[in-house]
């Protein structure tokens, strides 16, 4: 499910998709925060996975895209569900596609061929879903420990900074 209720589609054992849900006791209004965690989750684990892979260079298009080589690898969706009363969070889901496997363009949907790509089709190394989920996982579970603590970015701030695409550029 992408944004807006668009489809995603991947081809069978290319891509990796999961979805984590969360019970939090939080505000309402701290949950946007969740995809910001999520996104430097991803972009975290993806550096590790690509260590010492040549032209890798991360990035967290904001708020829900993972950039690599200045096409976008990964999209997320989080989704709130309050209580009948509406003043307190049920369930927050965030979910994540990242494009790991495909071995060229031309398997991706023609509409996002020109900016889209995979971890393989830019390092040419074949990596590993599983590695990488739990790598994800652990980076948002640390992450996501920190959040926690503030209910804010502050702890993850510096991180995330750094990972920004296009920070002190005009954006559109």
């Amino acid at each position: 499910k992408g944004r807006r209720g668009r489809g995603w589609q991947t081809l069978s054992g290319t891509a990796l998709a999961f979805t984590i849900l969360l019970r939090p006791e939080f505000a309402p209004d701290k949950a946007s925060m969740i995809t910001l965690v999520m996104a430097l989750s991803v972009a975290e684990a993806v550096e590790e996975a690509l260590a010492g892979a040549e032209k890798a260079v991360t990035t967290i298009k904001w708020p829900n895209d993972i950039v690599l080589n200045k096409k976008k690898i990964c999209g997320m969706l989080t989704e709130m569900t309050m209580t009948p009363e509406m003043d307190e969070i049920q369930y927050i889901v965030v979910g994540a596609g990242i494009n790991v496997n495909n071995a060229a363009p031309e398997e991706f949907q023609e509409e996002i061929r020109e900016t889209a790509t995979s971890l393989k089709i830019e390092t040419g190394r074949h990596i590993s879903r599983a590695g990488l989920l739990e790598k994800v996982l652990l980076r948002f579970e640390d992450n996501y420990a920190l959040f926690m603590r503030t209910l804010d970015m502050s702890g993850l701030r510096e991180a995330y900074q750094s990972h920004l695409q296009g920070v002190g550029s005009e954006v559109r």
